[in-house]
């Protein structure tokens, strides 16, 4: 039973292989399109997650504010993965000349955002601001490795992808998570 949820072959396994910056992971998900759905159940667990992390911390402004915070968090996440990975795409393809799949693209860049799991912790005074920064950092090495293995790519060319992806990312998170603003009142 262990091996089912948490064994190196599960999606919470992948999730801390992809965490513990393990190519293998990545090139095996790379090339599984059956891998999709598990990329799909690990950024809903890794948006969930932090989702809560942030709606415990508004639990102060009521029950309501909080179940609101958290479906625009996960919602917010979910939108911010297929944006990531269609920038990802065409700035890896049309700007760098890389080659690479949509769903190879979905798929690994599910599975990079697996630090972020733990900003669960976020709403834990002091701690959590502390998670939330170290789970950045994280992310954005699980991520340059991820677009190095998926793009074939060397290290410059990963962060360059990352980058430019980032910004239209950035732009449609903003806007998708603007409610959050409007509920912190």
């Amino acid at each position: 039973m262990y091996h089912a949820i948490a064994g190196p072959d599960s999606v919470l396994g992948k999730m801390l292989r992809a965490a513990k910056l393990e190519i293998g992971l990545y090139d095996e998900v790379r090339h599984e399109s059956a891998s999709t759905s598990e990329a799909f159940q690990a950024i809903v667990i890794i948006a969930i997650s932090a989702g809560l992390g942030r709606a415990i911390g508004s639990l102060d402004r009521g029950i309501g504010v909080a179940g609101a915070t958290l479906a625009v968090a996960v919602v917010a996440a979910l939108i911010s993965w297929v944006v990531m990975s269609v920038a990802t795409y065409f700035v890896a393809t049309a700007i760098l000349g890389g080659k690479a799949s949509p769903g190879a693209l979905l798929r690994v860049l599910a599975f990079a955002e697996a630090p972020t799991v733990l900003n669960l912790l976020r709403f834990v005074p002091i701690l959590g601001t502390v998670v939330v920064s170290l789970t950045f950092g994280w992310t954005l090495i699980t991520l340059i490795v991820a677009l190095r293995q998926a793009l074939d790519v060397g290290t410059g060319r990963a962060i360059a992808t990352a980058v430019l992806a980032f910004i239209p990312t950035l732009v449609v998170g903003t806007i998708v998570a603007f409610p959050l603003v409007l509920l912190r009142g």
